[in-house]
């Protein structure tokens, strides 16, 4: 049986991507599930500094370059259970990947018989890291709560939602009805992406059910990080909501992390892992979440704390 996977993106740093990639992994293989943990961001790797690791000396440019195996150039981590694949600092840039190593990169990541791979993505929105997110079972957005962060996570979801739909387009010889529709769509009324799918599903009962197909196989996890006061919490659930009504597909409410000044410290002075795995409070916040992602659940309104989160 192939691993799930789960990757977290948001096209904005400092949102905590790689924070929350690596303690999902952390708690995935604390409870006895087998973890690969792939750093993503090119040419900004850092997972194996919270890891409390040194530079690995197999990264992704020795997958490209060298042609070995994904699995050959993991590194296990001092947590049981927990391997890391990470991007090569200085020389691996995203725009370097062709087309062709992209699909090699998928195609192993999709044979791991780990129980999950988790991916952390680079911030930005290239094709990329597109991709990456769309090859996932459970895509997570991570974002903390103030307007500019939920603004670029918007963004980075519907160039993602954009890409899957142009992707499909394509592979059924309608790339240029895609191109006039769009080049005339103040005529069709057409102002979100789930107009613009629903567009397209009025070409014909064929097209209208792979569509429909294609758009509920998407899951959208939200989770949302720093979290100060009740209102902050409730911020996930009003996002989901607008990813369903606007984009159309299914989208959940993971859960949210509160802020910790104490943690941060940790953060800033480059002891990420004693700091996540002496924070208790945190890490349970985090296993709440993986335990959703896990059951495909979410949080609900009537489950988040009135009290203020200091």
């Amino acid at each position: 049986m192939n691993a799930e996977i789960w990757a977290i993106g948001g096209g904005k740093g400092g949102t905590g991507k790689s924070f929350l990639a690596s303690g999902l992994a952390m708690y995935l293989a604390g409870i006895g599930k087998k973890v690969t943990l792939i750093d993503a961001d090119l040419g900004g790797a850092n997972l194996h500094t919270i890891l409390k690791m040194e530079k690995p000396a197999a990264t992704l440019s020795d997958f490209f370059e060298r042609k070995v195996s994904l699995e050959s150039i993991s590194q296990e981590t001092e947590i049981p259970n927990l391997r890391l694949v990470t991007g090569d600092i200085h020389t691996l840039s995203p725009d370097t990947i062709k087309y062709g190593q992209r699909v090699k990169l998928y195609r192993h990541i999709k044979s791991m018989t780990d129980d999950y791979v988790v991916i952390d993505l680079g911030a930005g929105s290239n094709l990329n890291t597109l991709d990456t997110f769309l090859l996932a079972d459970k895509m997570i957005t991570i974002t903390v709560p103030e307007i500019t962060s939920i603004d670029n996570m918007y963004h980075f979801l519907k160039k993602a939602l954009f890409r899957k739909l142009n992707v499909f387009l394509a592979d059924h010889n309608l790339k240029d009805a895609a191109k006039n529709t769009w080049r005339t769509r103040d005529e069709n009324d057409i102002r979100t992406i789930k107009h613009l799918v629903d567009h397209f599903k009025t070409i014909s009962p064929e097209v209208c059910n792979m569509l429909d197909n294609e758009f509920s196989r998407l899951n959208i996890y939200v989770v949302v990080n720093q979290v100060r006061h009740t209102p902050h919490s409730h911020i996930g659930s009003s996002i989901k909501s607008v990813i369903m009504k606007y984009f159309g597909v299914p989208a959940y409410y993971a859960g949210s992390i509160s802020y910790d000044n104490s943690l941060w410290k940790y953060m800033d002075r480059g002891e990420a892992f004693f700091g996540m795995t002496s924070t208790a409070a945190i890490m349970e916040e985090i296993g709440n979440i993986a335990w959703n992602l896990m059951e495909n659940k979410q949080v609900k309104l009537s489950d988040i704390s009135s009290e203020v989160l200091l």
